[in-house]
């Protein structure tokens, strides 16, 4: 009988990973996420994470899905999902907890690996290429541009307590670009409370649906048309916002155009450009 890497001879040693599983193309899985997922015992996964990842898995791991959808009641709160991580490894498996994204970039990753601290559990996290970040370079927006923006934001539309808000005020004022996750179920309150705050009503905006999957469907527009984008064409999550000076310019300069964005698709016309207005021009519309 081999020895294990621990030295102990017929024990396999256990361990939880945190996984992140990136923006959902599994071609943007890190090579050491693809590892563990194929030969994990059992996949706690989140319900953004893929089917084309989830099925990467050996047909002996036992696939949970424990993700819940936004506005809505689910069986598997974080308590919830901390008992099955512990029930999982007290049976002696390797788990992998897949998270979409990153796992601590609004992941509830700082969450978990505290109670697996608590419970004397050896973990490893596995960073994932965060959807903020990749959706909008995948399809050739950059978030930083030495003409436009040196800066960038990243915030959640989506809060544990929701008494607790964003720091509206601040985030008005940010000069750089913001990329909003989770926010397409409140686009109408980010968009009220920046432009109340004294955004100006036409900084551009690009709103990403499925990113970097088949199903993308990407539309550009306005602030002040954020809540109708999202309204008329039914935006669902997973998708990413992005506000800032920059889109209007990469607009108005034809850096981002329909049939640029085209490239990035498989149905053309899910690549709709709603307006080109930047904010010098007022209302004119071009």
């Amino acid at each position: 009988m081999k020895a294990n890497k621990s030295g102990k001879s017929g024990k396999r040693s256990r361990k939880v990973y945190l996984v992140g599983a990136g923006p959902g193309n599994p071609e943007y899985l890190t090579v050491k996420a693809t590892k563990l997922i194929k030969k994990c015992d059992v996949l706690l996964y989140d319900r953004l994470v893929s089917y084309e990842i989830v099925k990467l898995v050996p047909n002996t791991c036992e696939k949970v899905c424990v993700g819940t959808s936004h506005g809505l009641e689910s069986s598997f709160k974080q308590e919830k999902i901390n008992e099955l991580v512990l029930k999982y490894y007290r049976q002696g498996k390797n788990v992998v907890r897949l998270k979409s994204g990153d796992p601590f970039i609004f992941g509830r990753g700082g969450e978990e690996i505290e109670f697996l601290k608590k419970k004397n559990i050896p973990y490893e996290v596995v960073p994932g290429l965060t959807s903020a970040i990749a959706v909008a370079t995948a399809i050739g927006i950059p978030l930083t541009h030495r003409d436009y923006s040196s800066s960038l934001l990243i915030i959640s539309g989506h809060r544990k307590d929701s008494v607790i808000e964003n720091d509206w005020d601040n985030i008005a004022r940010f000069d750089g670009t913001i990329v909003v996750l989770m926010g397409v179920g409140s686009s109408l309150e980010i968009a009220r409370n920046l432009i109340e705050r004294g955004m100006d009503p036409f900084t551009g905006v690009t709103v990403i649906e499925n990113g970097t999957q088949k199903d993308q469907r990407i539309f550009v527009g306005l602030l002040s048309d954020l809540p109708k984008i999202v309204d008329k064409f039914e935006v669902k999550a997973p998708s990413i916002i992005v506000i800032g000076r920059v889109i209007n310019a990469l607009t108005d300069s034809g850096f981002i155009t329909a049939t640029n964005l085209r490239g990035t698709l498989k149905n053309p016309l899910d690549s709709i450009i709603l307006a080109r207005r930047s904010p010098e021009d007022g209302s004119k519309e071009r």
